[in-house]
């Protein structure tokens, strides 16, 4: 009964409710490994996507490596950035999860590291979101070494940034 699941889902996952292709344009889609190992009816989930228009490449499944790309992309940046909205300098981080991504936000408080390998995190049966997140931040270019938290500012450094900022308008 899974197989058949997988079969159906990955035959419809560009079809909207009415049957019609969904018109998604994607920079680069990274799938799951597994997805290109064949199924029951002799063809991966990758080649049934293929004709409905979702092209995709082999996620690199590199665990260690994929999960230090993740700390990279959302260790904030060094220099924090003037937000209109909270009328501040906000430090953030090149990766933001929006609260849409519900599993992966209820997932990520789950992982803990691996009892034999501490570099790694534990697999467990609720990480799919995360494990998605690992194969995104593994197609993303690596970042450079400099990119690392600093302390925040002290209030007296923001009144000196605010200044300057008010004296370039």
């Amino acid at each position: 009964a899974p197989a058949q699941a997988k079969l159906v889902v990955a035959s419809s996952i560009m079809l909207n409710g009415r049957g019609q292709q969904v018109p998604e344009k994607f920079q680069f889609t990274n799938a799951d490994p597994a997805t290109f190992n064949k199924e029951g009816s002799g063809l991966s989930i990758a080649q049934q996507w293929a004709p409905h228009g979702l092209m995709v490449r082999k996620a690199k499944n590199a665990r260690i490596d994929g999960w230090s790309h993740v700390r990279s992309y959302i260790t904030p940046y060094e220099t924090p950035e003037w937000d209109e909205y909270e009328q501040a300098d906000v430090q953030r981080a090149r990766l933001r999860v929006f609260p849409s991504c519900e599993n992966l936000i209820r997932q990520i408080p789950n992982q803990i590291h691996d009892d034999t390998n501490v570099e790694d995190l534990k697999k467990n049966d609720d990480d799919h979101a995360c494990d998605t997140l690992r194969y995104l931040a593994m197609g993303l270019p690596r970042l450079p070494k400099r990119v690392r938290h600093q302390a925040p500012k002290t209030d007296d450094e923001r009144v000196w940034d605010e200044y300057r900022r008010n004296a370039q308008q």
